[in-house]
């Protein structure tokens, strides 16, 4: 098997789950447990935007909390992650924005491919916005997979990756389909 790194958009995996109405019970140990079956998992990096815990104390930690729990079930996960920006005024916020994660991760993919480190790249997310960096990996001779639900599944990002894997459930349980 050849050497694998995992690289997972947790928002647009988020939004995913959250329209399928799985939030409460999807499990990122079972979908690493399934893809170890098939490929030699060598790196997992996880990339988040993270709560301000004086604007959100209460969803800051129960979002330490899961990330505590991903790091102690992965050995090999690493979680990078930016500040969660808040818009609002008077005191109130109005919208919460995701800036600089994408960009983190797709500079992810071409590090860690220029630096020769995996042969495969996993990239679950579903988002168009990756395409150049898996064109990128994919002329340094790196295979790059798409995974991702249906939902939220971007068909350009899909026809650009090698392969592309279905995750979907069925009476909650995971699987892979390509």
């Amino acid at each position: 098997m050849q050497a694998t790194f995992l690289f997972i958009d947790s928002s647009n995996i988020y939004h995913a789950l959250k329209k399928k109405g799985a939030l409460n019970w999807f499990d990122y140990k079972e979908l690493i447990s399934e893809l170890n079956k098939n490929f030699l998992l060598k790196k997992i990096i996880f990339y988040d935007a993270v709560k301000d815990q004086t604007i959100e104390p209460e969803q800051y930690s129960k979002q330490q909390a899961f990330h505590k729990k991903l790091l102690d079930e992965n050995m090999n996960l690493e979680i990078k992650s930016r500040k969660l920006r808040y818009l609002g005024e008077n005191g109130k916020v109005t919208a919460r924005i995701e800036k600089g994660v994408d960009v983190l991760l797709a500079t992810g993919i071409i590090k860690y491919a220029y630096e020769n480190q995996y042969e495969t790249a996993l990239l679950a997310s579903g988002d168009a916005d990756y395409v150049p960096a898996a064109g990128f990996a994919q002329e340094l001779n790196k295979k790059v997979i798409n995974l991702h639900f249906y939902e939220n599944s971007s068909t350009e990002l899909r026809n650009k990756c090698d392969e592309h894997l279905l995750m979907a459930f069925k009476n909650e349980k995971l699987f892979l389909k390509k």
